[in-house]
């Protein structure tokens, strides 16, 4: 018995180390709703009530040795080119923690701030300071005959964030620019199930995760 507890140990010690556990494999639903044909991915709506319990259902790591994971971070990616500067998956329908993030504190590539993709991201570290910004959803429509709700939320000025790369490498990075420490937060929350108009109390900026 011993012996059993002691290979049990040392088969552990490579994902402590690593800070990787054991994931959930990419299922059927999944794996279909990435590789779909349609020309892009469907955006959910908050006031749809089918996709309001994806979008607050709290979302789940991805093993980010599974190519799957970047094929879907850039098809999400390019939807939100269209008109956002983030995304993250549970917008497209799948509850795992990939988010896409416009990098407003990188140099411009082509006329345009970098795109880039992280995998299993969390905050690890707020600023003190909070300020009330504007803020808006892909998920959350306005006009029409849509609620009206008002475009602003209370964030952190700097986040440190930690995740994995696509190439399965992790980093810590402190984002101290505002905006995109900003868009982080908010991507962040929706792997969380947090919209943005939760953060319209100052108390109720922080999400410790």
């Amino acid at each position: 018995m011993f012996r059993s507890f002691v290979v049990f140990i040392l088969a552990c010690i490579p994902a402590f180390m690593s800070g990787q556990a054991k994931y959930t494999a990419v299922t059927d639903a999944e794996y279909a709703l990435i590789t779909s044909p349609d020309d892009k991915l469907r955006i959910l709506n908050i006031f749809d009530s089918s996709d309001s319990i994806v979008l607050r259902t709290p979302s789940i790591d991805v093993d980010v040795s599974d190519t799957i994971w970047n094929y879907l971070a850039q098809r999400m990616c390019l939807v939100a080119q269209e008109e956002g500067v983030g995304i993250a998956a549970p917008q497209v329908g799948i509850n795992r923690k990939v988010i896409c993030v416009q990098r407003w504190d990188k140099p411009e590539i082509d006329g345009e701030h970098p795109w880039e993709f992280y995998f299993n991201p969390r905050i690890v570290e707020y600023s003190d300071s909070v300020a009330r910004r504007g803020d808006g959803c892909l998920s959350v429509p306005d006009g029409g005959n849509y609620p009206a709700i008002d475009g602003f939320s209370y964030r952190a000025t700097w986040v440190k964030v930690a995740y994995y790369d696509a190439n399965g490498e992790f980093h810590e990075e402190k984002v101290d620019h505002q905006y995109t420490a900003h868009i982080f937060q908010h991507e962040i929350d929706h792997l969380n199930a947090v919209m943005f108009f939760d953060r319209q109390k100052e108390k109720d900026a922080f999400f410790k995760n």
